[in-house]
């Protein structure tokens, strides 16, 4: 049976339900008008926000008179930086920070370098000084110094050295005074892996400011690190005339002054590399070093094609760079953060860098969650296996004058392998590569 049709009043009862029959449609006219005033009062509202965003944006922190300081206090921060004025004349524009009784938390270092540079949005050069900072840590003799902190550095060993031997490299550089501040380092204490006479610079830690990079006690640490190893330094040291790995031959000679100065193992970790050095002559016999380095874990390469797949760059890739390097009749060491790796069937013929002692520890590679788990004194035997790991893999690869380096430049481990090896046979000879991109080395990651 078909529906009963509807009249056409029923059928508009339906369409408009909520319409007064009394009130007339609005004509078009002024639907077009209302639409109009609508989309005006938004645009407006819009640039309106818009412009006070940007104007915040622009404004400077908020200046402060009194003498507060951010410093360690049970972990409690006084969450902004202030400047203290130095002249109660507000024409000078004199500006100056106080100098805090004890060593900044890394987080307070941030904030305060993150307050200085918003004072100025021009792009200055790295040496720059502005003369309207007066200096509270000025007056004392010499060039004064510079103070890494490894408190709450980067998660990664190798991550922290480059930055350490970078911060020697620069105070060198400048004539500064190097101390190195240990306390609170996630791996432990220094001497746990360098010898006490690992450098020059003095153990006595001074307080100083992280920013502007021009006071005369300047403290760095990876918080930092943006700051004073970002884009003004890259600017400063990079040349400019090369290419690639050339481009970067000025921020490697400051790395690698660190490492000259600073990368002197303990005793009893540099007969385990000289020990474990002869046991690979022995086994392997003649032809050239050939070192490969392989980072599983949480790592990611720089590769987009690979930075999904679970073991990073594949084997195989790096096995052929390394028999091309070796001419196929080098001896291939291999080390990794995974202890499966080195028996992979792309790597056979290779032997382990040093002997596995890693099942159980850090199982499938290094990551920040397995890290986070370990005890102190695994965290140790971690990074005592990694040094003398790395010191077997640099030394044995720099011998000669054939072999080198396999490894994954977006690794901070493959970029210090090249400067433990040195400049002339990583980069001028080509015995260092590059698998992961071919971008080339590159100093510390900011």
């Amino acid at each position: 049976m078909r529906p009963p049709k509807r009249s056409r009043s029923d059928s508009e009862d339906v369409e408009q339900p909520f319409l007064d029959d009394a009130t007339p449609p609005s004509s078009p006219p002024l639907q077009r008008r209302d639409r109009w005033r609508t989309q005006t009062k938004a645009a407006l509202a819009i640039l309106l926000l818009t412009l006070l965003f940007l104007l915040a944006m622009l404004l400077p922190p908020p200046v402060s008179r009194s003498d507060s300081r951010l410093q360690r206090s049970n972990n409690t921060l006084i969450p902004i930086p202030v400047f203290t004025g130095v002249n109660d004349d507000e024409d000078t524009g004199n500006w100056t920070l106080a100098l805090p009784a004890s060593p900044l938390t890394p987080g307070a270092m941030a904030r305060t370098c993150a307050a200085v540079h918003h004072r100025s949005h021009l792009h200055r050069g790295y040496y720059y000084v502005d003369p309207k900072f007066v200096d509270p840590t000025a007056g004392a003799a010499g060039n004064g110094s510079l103070t890494y902190s490894l408190a709450a550095g980067g998660w990664g060993l190798a991550e922290s050295l480059l930055e350490v031997f970078s911060a020697y490299g620069l105070a060198v550089h400048e004539g500064r005074r190097f101390a190195l501040d240990d306390s609170g380092w996630r791996w432990g204490a220094w001497s746990d892996y360098f010898s006490s006479s690992s450098s020059s610079s003095e153990r006595r830690v001074e307080v100083g400011l992280p920013c502007p990079r021009s006071a005369h006690r300047l403290a760095v640490s990876h918080a930092t690190r943006t700051f004073v190893f970002g884009h003004e330094f890259t600017d400063q040291f990079e040349n400019p005339t090369k290419a690639g790995s050339l481009r970067q031959d000025g921020i490697f000679a400051l790395m690698r002054s660190g490492v000259e100065g600073m990368f002197r193992l303990r005793a009893d970790l540099r007969v385990q590399v000289e020990r474990r050095k002869k046991e690979l002559a022995r086994e392997l016999g003649e032809g050239a070093w050939v070192g490969v380095h392989v980072r599983r874990g949480d790592w990611k390469p720089r590769t987009w094609k690979w930075r999904n797949e679970p073991g990073g760059v594949p084997l195989d890739v790096v096995a052929d760079i390394a028999a091309e390097l070796s001419g196929g009749r080098g001896r291939v060491v291999v080390m990794s953060d995974d202890p499966t790796v080195p028996g992979a069937p792309q790597l056979a013929g290779s032997i382990p860098a040093v002997e596995s002692g890693m099942h159980g520890v850090l199982e499938g590679g290094w990551s920040r969650a397995g890290f986070e788990g370990l005890t102190v004194d695994e965290r140790r035997f971690v990074g005592r296996r990694f040094l003398v790991e790395m010191a077997v893999v640099a030394e044995l690869a720099g011998e000669g004058t054939e072999g080198g380096v396999v490894c994954a430049a977006g690794s901070a481990t493959c970029r210090l392998l090249a400067v433990l090896v040195g400049w002339e046979n990583s980069i001028l000879a080509q015995r260092w590569r590059d698998v992961d991109g071919g971008l080339g080395w590159s100093g510390v990651d900011w």
